[in-house]
């Protein structure tokens, strides 16, 4: 298992966090409207663990594959707790596409 995770962002360059610094990983999505029809947005929000004074880095998981996004919510390291891993296979899909569907009728 890696000891830190390290992906790039624009355009801030590249940001890491080692594991042992991790709190809590959530694979998370919300529905903001734009006013015609909604957006699914996925985020893989990483928090730090607050005494290092770290903002949360937000992820757009639609970059990464599926087995990284996989790799991530899968570290099994004490104190780290893992949220939404259940959205990575897909079981929300049918209610989002549902939800987008009845939006634009």
């Amino acid at each position: 298992m890696p000891d830190e995770l390290r992906f790039r962002s624009f355009p801030s360059g590249e940001k890491s966090l080692r594991i042992d610094q991790i709190k809590q990983i959530h694979l998370m999505f919300d529905l903001p409207s734009n006013g015609v029809q909604p957006m699914v947005r996925y985020r893989l929000v990483i928090t730090p663990l607050p005494h290092l004074g770290l903002h949360p880095m937000a992820i757009n998981p639609k970059l990464f594959s599926s087995t990284a996004i996989q790799s991530v919510l899968s570290i099994n390291h004490p104190g780290i707790e893992v949220k939404g891993a259940e959205l990575k296979d897909g079981l929300v899909a049918a209610l989002i596409r549902g939800i987008t569907k009845q939006h634009k009728k």
